[in-house]
């Protein structure tokens, strides 16, 4: 059994290695990706307003570190999650007003279970979503963004002999997003947030903080 642990451990970690790895190679091609287009809109008047207000579709994509907590029954098998997701977000123009608009959304979600017990060795979360926000500026600087997701749900966990098992359900998802508009069209983020699987064995409930950053084009 001691050999069987070591072994285990050591699978998990050199996962954890290659996932993080392949995360930096990820931000840093996202970061020249930013700095470029930054560079190609050092001419105009961006920096200082990044929501485009010439009635234009605009485009955003950025990251978030997430961090959930189970409630009601699920809190018997899980305690929480930590994960990150990466989303992308069409803005469509309010001709009425420039304070006022609307959009939709698309979101990868990646996480670690922590469980509340021992029935698996290592049990992962994966989510992917669609869903439409509406975007309110209070503000010069800040943005209110209520947003509405549906999707699908995968439940994943691998056992002693690694042997893997999954399930796929339905999720829906609500958030309140605060929004911080920085310079070089780069946005802070900070949103709870709730969703919920319905499932054969009952409801799968998580309540929620996101805290991120994405560029708007």
């Amino acid at each position: 059994k001691i050999n069987l642990y070591k072994n285990g451990l050591i699978i998990f970690f050199k996962i954890c290695i290659i996932r993080i790895v392949m995360l930096k190679k990820f931000l840093v091609v996202l970061l020249i990706f930013l700095f470029n287009c930054s560079n190609s809109f050092s001419g105009t008047n961006l920096k200082s307003k990044p929501l485009n207000k010439k009635n234009d579709i605009c485009f955003e994509t950025g990251i978030n570190l997430s961090n959930l907590y189970a409630i009601g029954k699920f809190s018997d098998y899980a305690i929480a999650t930590v994960g990150c997701d990466i989303f992308v977000n069409l803005i469509f123009p309010n001709k009425k007003t420039n304070s006022f608009h609307w959009g939709l959304n698309a979101d990868m979600f990646f996480s670690h279970v922590f469980q509340n017990g021992n029935y698996a060795d290592k049990v992962e979360q994966k989510i992917l979503s669609l869903g439409f926000f509406f975007l309110y500026d209070i503000s010069k600087k800040i943005q209110l963004k209520p947003q509405f997701n549906f999707g699908v749900f995968v439940h994943s966990f691998d056992n002693a002999y690694y042997i893997r098992d999954s399930y796929v359900d339905l999720l829906f998802s609500a958030y309140f997003d605060i929004r911080y508009l920085f310079k070089y069209n780069i946005i802070f983020n900070a949103s709870p947030y709730f969703c919920f699987s319905p499932t054969k064995g009952g409801v799968i409930s998580f309540l929620g903080l996101k805290f991120g950053a994405c560029y708007h084009f």
